[in-house]
């Protein structure tokens, strides 16, 4: 199965009365829903307005969740998400529903080693950590709203620890099955491997430290190793994949980390890139008509150089890229978005950029997305 396998219904409008126009086919099939605290009908009808307006028939669920390690309580019809914004059960449901009825695939957002505050069952032994040079310490960074360490967000764990593999396929698996999505939109916190480098070392157990860890221990550079991070959320995918081999997933290479690593495993390649360089270069790698080459990768100073070499791709050749469109001063920069636009679909990739209620993407951040309604230049 790869992206943009999948049949085109022209629903009729006698069944679907809001349906006002034929469904376009469109390069730029993968969309977003970050509002899910609409009205059923509502959701319905958003899903068509994507489908028939801009032939979207891939939607990312962004933040739906009500934690990140444990996604959904099944028995509640509404909660919040890890910031605060509600979610209906009924409204979700509507919109899988109708994404069923065009053919069309649900996917499931969630960062693939993050954890809520006051969640125990994986212990400090199997997170991941920073090293302070003013301190000499090792800490575990926790992602904090407005840098307010009283308002912590989410912490991260080490995803190949295997209590942290048993326990969160698990959850997914729920997920899947309690709520239908097609597939998982796996997302990773700090680009290029810059942060979380360090982990406890396992089975480190000197005499001096009875109970493995203590909290002293964040000063003793013997109880840590540095690691590649990415070879952690490889062996967990490696792990989902093995477990729930019928459950597509992507997985977001931001600025092109860890798309190499993962290229065997996903249904397609995505990534979040952040100028017109990047966008340019990795569209160029991925482009679906330069699949001879072996490499795949190519370093920054390849990239100074202007290599173009390519890369052997999933069958397709399809790939998906979020580029985020300034807007300064309340003013959507359409320039910038039809350059990034033509690079993208010039290569045979999909810009994603549109999503419920005609928003276009501004941020990384889905919720905030600018509503522009007849955009002429889309």
């Amino acid at each position: 199965m790869v992206l943009n396998s999948f049949l085109i219904i022209h629903l009729n409008h006698a069944v679907f009365p809001f349906l006002m126009t034929e469904q376009i086919h469109s390069i730029n099939d993968y969309g977003f829903l970050s509002i899910f605290d609409i009205e059923p009908q509502t959701a319905r009808e958003r899903v068509n307005a994507l489908f028939n307006d801009s032939g979207i028939i891939h939607f990312q669920f962004y933040d739906c969740m009500e934690r990140y390690e444990i996604p959904f309580d099944f028995n509640k019809k509404e909660w919040k998400d890890p910031l605060g914004r509600q979610i209906r059960r009924d409204t979700l449901e509507a919109y899988i529903d109708e994404i069923q009825k065009i053919n069309g695939k649900s996917w499931f957002y969630i960062p693939v080693y993050g954890v809520s505050p006051n969640y125990t069952a994986v212990g400090l032994e199997d997170a991941l950590f920073r090293f302070v040079p003013e301190t000499q310490e090792f800490v575990q960074e926790w992602f904090c709203i407005d840098n307010d360490p009283q308002r912590a967000l989410v912490s991260v764990v080490d995803p190949s620890s295997q209590r942290w593999k048993e326990h969160f396929t698990e959850q997914l698996k729920l997920t899947v099955s309690n709520l239908g999505f097609c597939g998982i939109h796996f997302d990773q916190y700090g680009s290029l491997g810059e942060r979380f480098k360090f982990r406890y070392k396992p089975n480190y157990n000197p005499k001096n430290y009875p109970n493995n860890w203590l909290l002293e221990n964040i000063k003793d550079r013997n109880c840590f190793e540095e690691i590649d991070k990415i070879k952690l959320i490889v062996e967990f995918l490696e792990y989902f994949k093995g477990q729930m081999p019928d459950v597509p997933f992507t997985f977001n290479a931001a600025d092109g980390y860890g798309l190499e690593e993962t290229m065997h495993l996903v249904e397609f390649p995505y990534l979040e890139l952040w100028n017109d360089e990047s966008i340019s270069f990795y569209s160029s790698k991925l482009s679906s008509s330069k699949l001879h080459s072996p490499e795949l990768h190519s370093s920054r100073q390849d990239l100074s150089r202007g290599d173009n070499s390519s890369s052997k791709l999933t069958p397709s050749g399809k790939f998906v890229i979020a580029a985020y469109t300034p807007c300064k001063g309340g003013l959507f920069d359409d320039a910038v978005f039809i350059r990034r636009k033509h690079l993208i679909n010039h290569n045979g990739g999909t810009f994603l950029y549109k999503g419920d209620d005609s928003r276009f993407l501004t941020s990384c951040y889905f919720p905030s997305a600018k509503k522009i309604e007849h955009a002429a230049f889309e």
